[in-house]
């Protein structure tokens, strides 16, 4: 009895992972109206490189005139994955996509890696090129590092500062236990040291296979591209996992919810119902704890990805977002009003 059992399990496993290989391939090379399309940055962009106080560099994409649109993104991922907002926006705006240090062509400086200094580097970037009135457009870690920014650097923040975009993101972990920053503090290392050694493997820790395929696929809603979903394995491939590991800890244990009452300017929060990584829930207590939060955002179907999987969606809200936002709305006129 113990033995056919055995064969059963064994039957099925095989059988499995032989409709899984069949799904995924499938998945992987079905048409695809997005494969012809480069993911380059756009041939007239300009490229900026802005020195942090640690001795770090940001990198910066830069297309268009106009209101400025910070574009932040989320870990392991890079400018590349703001392209089609380069490309749709630009021709009212001023579309900057920052680059996190230690992804894409960022590097980091000798305080390392934290979402206080990834708020810090945006400082430089805003400071730097000079940049008022502007909109800050973050996506998952990019739109923590923008509730960082707001609430370490309030004066920056009132004065340059029109508005937010919280894209695919939250305000704090999914459980709020007192033990659960402490739980991150001690896994993430181990955890860190073990996609390291995989890192070495091999073909390195993310392969283009499909269970890579299978990974980044989870990422995503039910129509999700086959080309965005390598976009988005190629990216993580490119970014070390020492500087990812770095942010890991922070990142699933980030928790601002408190201090959110502190960021006074008006918020966009947007969300897919398909979001597996920042659910709908955690937007909306990012919509009622922010006090000039907009209406919710929702996506039907979307997944972590809204940028690339609803371009032209995401295009239409941001900039409805930035119409609505009068002169009373920037951040010179609301300093002078506060004075």
């Amino acid at each position: 009895m113990k033995v056919h059992s055995v064969a059963l399990a064994a039957a099925g496993l095989v059988a499995g992972y032989g409709v899984e290989r069949l799904v995924m391939g499938r998945a992987r090379h079905r048409p695809d109206v997005d494969e012809l399309e480069s993911f380059r940055p756009p041939q007239d962009a300009r490229h900026r490189h802005v020195t942090t106080d640690d001795g770090g560099e940001v990198h910066v994409v830069e297309v268009g005139e106009g209101r400025p649109l910070v574009l932040l993104h989320g870990i392991t991922l890079s400018t590349l994955s703001w392209h089609y907002q380069l490309l749709d926006l630009s021709d009212r705006f001023r579309v900057l996509a920052v680059d996190h240090r230690g992804h894409g062509q960022s590097r980091a400086g000798s305080t390392g890696s934290s979402l206080e200094r990834l708020a810090r580097d945006l400082l430089h970037v805003v400071e730097d090129l000079d940049l008022r009135d502007a909109v800050i457009v973050g996506h998952s870690m990019g739109g923590m590092t923008a509730l960082r920014f707001a609430i370490d650097h309030p004066q920056v923040l009132d004065e340059r500062v029109a508005g937010l975009v919280l894209m695919s993101t939250a305000a704090s972990p999914v459980h709020r236990l007192a033990a659960w920053k402490a739980f991150t503090r001690a896994v993430t290392p181990r955890a860190t040291r073990g996609l390291t050694l995989a890192e070495r493997a091999r073909g390195g820790l993310f392969p283009s296979t499909d269970l890579s395929h299978l990974v980044f696929r989870l990422g995503m809603g039910r129509d999700a591209s086959p080309t965005h979903v390598e976009l988005n394995r190629l990216m993580t491939a490119a970014t070390p996992v020492s500087v990812w590991g770095e942010l890991l800890s922070g990142v699933i244990g980030f928790d601002v919810l408190d201090e959110l009452q502190e960021v006074q300017v008006p918020a966009l929060v947007m969300v897919g119902t398909a979001d597996l990584l920042t659910p709908p829930a955690a937007a909306r207590k990012l919509v009622a704890a922010l006090p000039q939060a907009r209406p919710l955002e929702v996506f039907a179907g979307a997944g972590h990805m809204l940028m690339l999987e609803r371009r032209h969606e995401v295009k239409r809200v941001i900039a409805q977002f930035v119409d609505s936002l009068s002169t009373s709305d920037s951040g010179g006129t609301r300093a002078a009003e506060g004075a």
